[in-house]
């Protein structure tokens, strides 16, 4: 998602396994928040990545908020459970938090993946002794390559998705029509 999430005060929301490059804001209730990955520009117009989100849930999610000072305002009794930050991380006041990975340098949290943006090109499973691997709420790797039902290369939907398929031009002497498909 090139751009900003507005919740408009949504409720009861599940956002999982994005990769966003700018804002996530106004989301009030319920919202849950799990295996993205949130990149904003430390130079971003932006002043902070998340703000006006409240009782919602973060959990296994990686952090680029480009400094612990722009990652946050307006944030309520929100849980931060399981994250890697790439900076200090303190649990906002009136949140809870457990078993965050804070101070991880940017260039190292990925496979193949520099910078704030995104790159169709870059690798974005989490590099070889990455502290976030086995490590979300699941017993599974932080980030889109986690849960029980990881990122499937291509963006492609997890289940079903039809690889190919050939149908015949007309019926054969039985009336029949030659249909394969073949799905993944």
């Amino acid at each position: 998602i090139r751009g900003r999430i507005y919740g408009g005060q949504a409720q009861n929301v599940l956002v999982s396994k994005n990769i966003i490059e700018e804002l996530t804001w106004h989301f009030n209730g319920n919202a849950l928040f799990s295996n993205n990955i949130f990149l904003n520009a430390p130079s971003s117009t932006i002043s902070t990545t998340f703000r006006y989100i409240s009782n919602s849930v973060f959990r296994n999610n990686i952090m680029f908020c480009g400094s612990s000072s722009n990652c946050f305002r307006d944030m309520s009794a929100n849980s931060f459970n399981h994250n890697i930050w790439v900076h200090s991380f303190a649990v906002p006041s009136g949140s809870t938090g457990v078993n965050n990975i804070i101070n991880q340098p940017a260039e190292e949290v990925f496979l193949d993946h520099s910078g704030y943006f995104f790159d169709y090109d870059s690798n974005f499973q989490l590099n070889t002794g990455s502290p976030g691997i086995a490590a979300g709420t699941d017993g599974n790797d932080i980030g889109i390559y986690g849960s029980s039902q990881p990122y499937k290369e291509g963006a492609v939907p997890y289940i079903p998705h039809v690889v190919s398929r050939t149908i015949a031009e007309e019926t054969d002497v039985e009336g029949k029509l030659q249909i394969e498909v073949e799905v993944q």
